[in-house]
């Protein structure tokens, strides 16, 4: 379902009027343009929020081409183009990216709650879409750091702002968390809400988008170290508790909105990128069964999965013989089904958030943080149709939780597999898992001597620059965030990343 416009304006046309009274009559009826409607269903805008958010479409490219490979989930056998200083992250990209989150999203999420925030019957639509706004300004902020947050989307209205103030992340978070809180709180199940088709991602059950709050209000609150909020929330335990209540966006088989993995697989099948060797490495040395699901037998050895170093130049590539014949693509099921979901915020994600919370001891004991943490790999293993027997000997085996915080987050990192948008902030957070890439010794295209070592994480990203033409469109404000924040590059760390999340 499209929605053609983000905002619908009436045209007005002057007419001469030779008699006042019966120019008037049937004036609204005569004078209305079918083709420009001044209102719409906001079971549609809905549905358009929705797909848009869920599908994270104006992500794709930079998660497949960035963030998955920042992160060390994926690598490219023709040289690793994100390569440090990370030159390739072009300002189209961030531009598009920046646009896409404003515009089809929240300019719409925000003329939803227009819609219905007035309207006592509309109190369940009025409070979705609030969560909706909550969801899509994380990811923003996350990126980022401080944005337009409090005035961002008053440019339409009795009082306009074109030049939106950035709200630091401190502030932007606070009132995240307050906004779910009392969205949540807000639901009336004696109202109506959205239809079954018009909420396609939780069909209208109540109770999902409640533990999808709740679930989504913990990943803040643990992110900012918040515990006040994390201990309510662990007391209260109404989270996500089943794949079942996941929520995932399952992509529609539609030319224009199917799963863009597929997409990419289909058309550009060679360029999509391999398997990072870390990722390879890391599921086999603990013997994890999902390395059969995340990638492929390479071409010209069946038998053989095989992962593609990060972090190489084109001339260390050609010394370790690598192409995309002799190297992994990610597993089928992530990239050649059309319907394949795409994991908005799991089961999975939720029971190692409350592992992480237990081992600080927060609304929960450090002796219960087990258990989470094997519901978390046994969540992330389902899902992946991994059977109860390998379950049960991977959890005795090499994955046998230890308490610590490094396994945890690895661990974390294996589940949330291509999801390059929460892999990159959990490791901006915490700094696992330990990337890790080759120091090589050449002479020509022979290798003399090679070293495996630790990633220095200042190399690393740790967010992504703003649009260059905010800096002439809203300067004064931009130039306040930067002052604040730190330099408008990509190593300047975003508030939550400042914080001591260590034990």
């Amino acid at each position: 379902m499209k929605i053609n416009k983000n905002i619908i304006f009436i045209l007005a046309f002057g007419i001469f009027l030779f008699s006042s009274s019966s120019c008037r009559k049937n004036f609204e009826e005569i004078n209305t343009n079918p083709n420009y409607p001044t209102e719409t269903n906001p079971e549609y805008i809905f549905t358009y929020i929705l797909k848009e958010g869920g599908g994270e479409y104006d992500m794709f490219n930079v998660n497949k081409s960035f963030l998955i490979q920042w992160i060390m989930y994926a690598s490219k056998f023709y040289g690793n183009s994100t390569m440090p200083p990370y030159l390739y992250l072009t300002q189209t990209k961030i531009k598009d990216l920046w646009e896409a989150f404003y515009t089809k999203t929240l300019l719409n999420t925000n003329e939803l709650m227009l819609l219905t925030k007035d309207d006592p019957e509309a109190i369940n639509k009025y409070s979705l879409a609030r969560i909706w706004k909550v969801y899509t300004f994380h990811k923003i902020t996350d990126l980022w750091g401080s944005v337009p947050y409090s005035e961002a989307l008053n440019a339409i209205g009795d009082v306009k702002i074109l030049k939106p103030v950035y709200d630091s992340q401190e502030d932007i978070y606070t009132d995240m968390l307050k906004g779910l809180n009392e969205a949540v709180a807000d639901i009336d199940y004696d109202k109506p809400t959205f239809t079954e088709d018009a909420d396609i991602l939780f069909h209208g059950d109540l109770d999902k988008w409640i533990k999808f709050a709740n679930s989504l209000r913990l990943r803040l609150a643990v992110r900012s170290s918040n515990q006040s909020v994390v201990t309510e929330l662990m007391n209260e335990d109404n989270f996500i508790s089943s794949n079942d209540e996941s929520a995932n966006f399952y992509y529609p088989s539609s030319i224009d909105d199917r799963n863009p993995w597929f997409d990419y697989y289909e058309k550009y099948h060679d360029a999509i990128g391999q398997v990072s060797e870390l990722m390879v490495t890391k599921l086999r040395d603990l013997n994890d069964p999902r390395l059969n699901v995340y990638a492929q037998p390479t071409d010209i050895y069946p038998d053989s999965i095989i992962g593609m170093p990060n972090l190489l130049n084109t001339e260390e590539v050609v010394a370790f013989g690598y192409n995309y014949l002799n190297t992994s693509f990610p597993g089928l099921s992530f990239v050649a089904d059309i319907n394949a979901p795409n994991q908005l915020l799991s089961y999975s994600e939720v029971c190692f958030l409350k592992a992480e919370a237990a081992l600080r001891n927060w609304g929960a004991t450090p002796a219960q943080a087990e258990q989470f943490y094997n519901d978390g790999i046994t969540a992330s293993m389902q899902f992946n149709n991994i059977g109860d027997t390998d379950i049960t000997s991977y959890l005795a085996g090499n994955a046998a939780f230890d308490g610590t915080l490094e396994q945890l987050i690895t661990q974390k990192w294996i589940a949330l597999y291509l999801n390059g948008f929460e892999s990159f902030a959990e490791y901006r957070r915490t700094g696992y898992p330990t990337l890790q890439k080759w120091d090589m010794v050449l002479d020509g295209i022979i290798i003399i001597d090679t070293t495996l070592v630790d990633v220095d994480p200042a190399t690393v990203p740790s967010r992504i620059p703003y649009p260059d033409n905010e800096p002439a469109f809203n300067s004064e404000n931009y130039n306040a965030a930067v002052a604040a924040q730190g330099p408008d590059d990509l190593y300047t760390k975003v508030w939550w990343a400042t914080l001591n999340h260590n034990f």
